[in-house]
């Protein structure tokens, strides 16, 4: 029977959609590399006492971008009990009433399953299944019961893509464009989909070129295009090596762009650098992690030989 809808799923994706596969950089990436040896190496030396990058509140998320892109980060350390995972390490904070307004929100597991995909941890990702099956799909607790189901509830589509990393035939569900942050997290999710099956739908490359062109300067955005369009990654590579952006000697600051990770944000205030004087952006002397380059150049360098 599974044999049987995993054909006729097929078979109607074949008739609907294109299937998008990546195309290699055409581009030379020997300085790009540099740069993110550099970065990684920076950026390891800013790490918490438990081995993570800032933010701690949002760590789950980034830091699994991070080891995705290679760097040593124990992101299990975060499992707090089987398929139960937490926004950090320390399981002290970070949750209601101490850091964060909940333990833990679907924006994190977008980092997390593309870490655990890569890895190719299935039984990590049956532990979580199994723990949102036995909790009505509340993967956490929130400081307002009545805000859990926005921010800890896995909803129909984030399970069904939780489904499909675990077992294949399960048919997919197709979803629509966003802004702000949630079209950074919707990236994720498409290159999650690359992960599960190695190619896009041609609906998700149109998405994907939206973004691009409402947000030009965001390099990871370019990058995911290009990667699956063209594989002529000029433009996010212009905007990685971009100084004023990310330093070639150092990791990036409040001086270079006022968020700490640059690409969840539409252009705006967040990508201009902190204000010397008044009350708003003021500078504090932070500096960043690096993440969101060393990302977006992950996506730019592991399509060069895939």
């Amino acid at each position: 029977m599974k044999c049987l809808i995993a054909l006729i799923t097929a078979l109607t994706a074949s008739c609907s959609f294109q299937k998008q596969k990546p195309v290699k950089t055409r581009n030379p990436v020997d300085e790009l590399q540099k740069k993110m040896a550099l970065y990684a190496s920076a950026s390891i030396r800013t790490v918490d006492g438990f081995g993570w990058l800032s933010p701690p509140c949002d760590g789950l998320l980034f830091n699994s971008l991070a080891a995705t892109a290679g760097m040593n980060i124990n992101i299990m350390s975060a499992e707090e009990a089987p398929g139960r995972w937490r926004r950090h390490p320390d399981f002290s904070t970070c949750k209601p009433f101490s850091g964060s307004k909940s333990t833990i929100s679907r924006d994190m597991f977008r980092g997390l399953f593309i870490y655990l995909l890569k890895m190719k941890d299935t039984p990590a990702l049956e532990r979580i299944r199994n723990y949102g099956e036995s909790r009505n799909w509340f993967m956490g607790e929130a400081e307002d019961p009545t805000t859990a189901l926005g921010r800890t509830w896995f909803n129909p589509i984030i399970r069904n893509q939780l489904d499909r990393m675990i077992d294949s035939f399960s048919p997919k569900t197709m979803t629509t464009e966003l802004g702000g942050y949630e079209a950074h997290l919707d990236v994720l999710r498409i290159y999650t989909e690359y992960l599960i099956s190695g190619y896009l739908e041609e609906y998700e490359l149109d998405q994907l070129k939206k973004y691009r062109d409402t947000n030009p300067r965001n390099a990871l955005f370019q990058a995911m295009y290009h990667a699956f369009k063209d594989g002529d990654q000029t433009n996010a590579i212009k905007i990685l090596m971009d100084e004023s952006l990310f330093p070639a000697d150092r990791l990036p600051d409040e001086t270079n762009y006022y968020t700490h990770y640059l690409f969840e944000r539409d252009m705006g205030p967040d990508w201009l650098p902190c204000n010397q004087a008044g009350d708003e952006r003021r500078c504090t002397g932070r500096q960043h992690s690096g993440v969101d380059f060393l990302f977006a150049a992950y996506i730019v360098t592991s399509f060069h030989n895939p």
